[in-house]
């Protein structure tokens, strides 16, 4: 007899909400720290004398997890890529250079502190491949690449393909992967042509991809930042400081392209305002070795903000971490989402680069700062914020070299698990292995004892599920309008018409979004074919809507931008297996890929799918349990029909007698 055994995953009901609590643990000149972190669920999601609960039954799922250094998490049996470190979709040309990066980084940090093996190693080449073919999808013949493999080259997307593939080259990974240097000659010759006579560089795209590289004086007139975009030429400046071995002709204009981009950040320094443009100028500026290296380091000197022991550049201040005191114990709070957490995360870890080289003594209070930011146990805000701190934390672990002196314990308790107690000891051999505890019983709180010598980052991850919109985590700021519309179709709603409309609203801040994204929850069951998704972004029936893809518990639909007015999409979901007792709500969520805290998250109420039991789902009398759709609904869906047919044959069989 034939046996087949499958693992059902079976996920938490309602619309999930994700909290992270992220903290640096620096035990080099203390022999113990205490830390109290706040689970942020109650025991009970029960409110007297209301309808309405805090969240719904065994929805609450959490974990602890603990690190050993400042870098991160790094291989293990959970792949890097953006889905798994950040929790978003990964379908354009940068998302695969993410992926690609965050390998790459990670090896590099694994490598300079002496922690690579060969096992490991093998794990990395295999991943550094494979995202190595995906990216090379979106080149084109002349030697750029493109967001969404069409023919619109991005310089500023080949500026950092070309940078990240020159870190790529070293002698002894050859025969591991290997990167054509054809590839990056032919990106730099087609950079250089967009720089402008004053000696900074154009963006021949015509969409705004990230509005961090746009200055915001120049949000409503986009065409005038192509004559004078200082970040672009920033980023540009980084890529041809580092790509230096290039043959013939292409070096001498390389160099001059170089020394004319320099020069011209250089004419501009004085004027700058921008956190951002100071941070990222600052760091070309020093990584060129430009006379005006100095001025560039004090102007981002004097911006910096200080708090509680944490240093950091961006916009406005952040919202310092959150401590509550009960019973003379500071329970650390969650980070909820900040009003410009992403540029702040890479305007950071930008300096981080530059307080580095200076060898300045304050790295450590940035580097904590940027540890508190983290979204995840494995990212930060987004995919270029998370690359440039991956980065620089890197370069950090590498001259700290505290891997030599960690030796950690660090034990673990649950006020929701009174009697168990968890101890996790960091040496230098498992560093940098992500150890995780998952939490039985998630509320109440969690505290930290750690003992000895070394850095870790201890995080709390904790997501549970509401059906209540005003139980869903809000924006910093309002971004995006989202409407959603499903109608159903079949015998027993096997189809599922969607349609979806959204705009971008912050009007003050921008007239478009960056690159959108939207992603639409896929009800148990149901699905949508990639192909049937292909065809709908290839009819042009939504001229900004690039790429669409259906994932296992979402279908996710990329924009070039949203402005103003509506966007709308219509779609189907079909019915392929027979699931039943099903969640009455699912998640719809739009934001700005480059600044995730611009978003809009809402529920999506399907009580007609809650409504269908297993036997209307099934629509069969060979179902098991299901014997009443064994009698026929061909007579009763048509007792009118019947009993004219009746009659008929009565007054027949009448007249026939008489």
């Amino acid at each position: 007899m034939d046996k087949a055994e499958l693992t059902v995953e079976v996920l938490p009901e309602g619309v999930t909400q994700y909290v992270h609590t992220s903290m640096m643990l620096d035990l080099k000149n203390q022999p113990l720290t205490l830390k109290f972190f706040d689970v942020n669920v109650t025991e009970t999601p029960i409110v007297p004398y209301n309808r309405w609960r805090r969240y719904l039954f065994e929805s609450p799922l959490g974990h602890v997890s603990v690190v050993g250094d400042v870098f991160g998490p790094t291989f293990s049996d959970v792949k890097i890529n953006a889905m798994n470190s950040l929790r978003k979709p990964d379908r354009t040309g940068e998302m695969q250079l993410f992926n690609f990066a965050a390998n790459l980084w990670t090896l590099k940090y694994l490598r300079l502190t002496n922690q690579l093996d060969s096992d490991v190693a093998a794990q990395a080449f295999d991943e550094l491949n494979y995202y190595y073919a995906y990216i090379m999808a979106y080149q084109h013949d002349r030697g750029y690449f493109t967001m969404f493999k069409d023919n619109i080259g991005s310089v500023w997307l080949t500026a950092l393909i070309a940078r990240t593939f020159h870190e790529t080259n070293f002698p002894d990974w050859e025969n591991d992967i290997y990167i054509d240097p054809q590839i990056i000659i032919d990106s730099v010759g087609w950079i250089i042509e967009w720089q402008t006579s004053e000696g900074s560089f154009m963006e021949p795209y015509p969409y705004i991809i990230d509005r961090k590289i746009v200055p915001r004086k120049f949000l409503y007139n986009y065409e005038a930042t192509k004559q004078q975009n200082i970040s672009l030429t920033a980023q540009v400046l980084l890529t041809l400081s580092e790509v230096s071995d290039l043959p013939g002709n292409l070096r001498t204009k390389a160099s001059n392209a170089k020394l004319h981009a320099m020069n011209y950040l250089e004419r501009h320094l004085s004027d700058l305002v921008d956190p951002y443009e100071i941070a990222i100028v600052a760091y070309s500026l020093i990584k060129a070795n430009s006379p005006d290296k100095d001025l560039a380091f004090s102007m981002l000197e004097k911006i910096k903000f200080e708090k509680e022991g944490h240093v950091y550049w961006g916009v406005e201040p952040s919202d310092p971490i959150k401590v509550v005191l009960e019973n003379q114990r500071p329970f650390i709070q969650p980070r909820f989402p900040g009003k410009y957490d992403a540029i702040n995360v890479e305007t950071t870890a930008y300096a981080l680069h530059v307080y580095i080289l200076k060898e300045d003594i304050i790295q450590e209070q940035i580097v904590r700062w940027l540890n508190s930011m983290r979204n995840t146990d494995g990212g930060f805000i987004s995919t270029r914020d998370t690359i440039v701190a991956m980065e620089a934390l890197t370069e950090y672990s590498f001259r700290a070299r505290v891997r030599d002196i960690t030796n950690i314990n660090v034990n673990i308790e649950a006020s929701a698990s009174p009697g168990l107690r968890h101890r996790i000891h960091i040496t230098e051999e498992n560093m940098n292995k992500l150890q995780i505890l998952p939490l039985e019983n998630v509320w109440g709180h969690v505290t930290t004892l750690a003992e000895g010598s070394g850095f870790a980052i201890v995080q709390l991850d904790v997501q549970y599920g509401v059906d209540y919109d005003f139980l869903i985590i809000p924006p910093p700021i309002k971004a995006f309008e989202h409407e959603i519309r499903m109608k159903y179709s079949g015998k027993n709603s096997s189809r599922i018409h969607v349609t979806s409309c959204q705009k971008w609203t912050l009007l003050e801040e921008s007239p478009v979004s960056g690159v959108a994204v939207v992603e639409i929850q896929t009800p148990s069951g149901y699905y949508i074919h990639q192909e049937e998704l292909n065809d709908y972004v290839y009819s042009r029936a939504v001229p900004t809507m690039r790429r669409a893809k259906i994932n296992h518990h979402f279908a996710a639909f990329y924009f070039q931008f949203l402005d103003q007015h509506k966007t709308c999409i219509n779609f189907k979901f079909y019915r392929y297996y027979p699931v039943a007792n099903m969640t009455v709500v699912l998640k719809a969520r739009v934001y700005d890929y480059y600044a995730p805290e611009r978003y809009n998250e809402s529920m999506v109420e399907v009580s007609d799918l809650y409504s269908l039991d297993i036997c209307q789902v099934c629509g069969s009398f060979q179902c098991p349990y299901c014997p009443y759709f064994n009698r026929s609904s061909f007579m009763f869906s048509n007792m009118s029909l019947l009993i004219v047919v009746l009659m008929s044959v009565f007054f027949v069989y009448k007249n026939n007698i008489h």
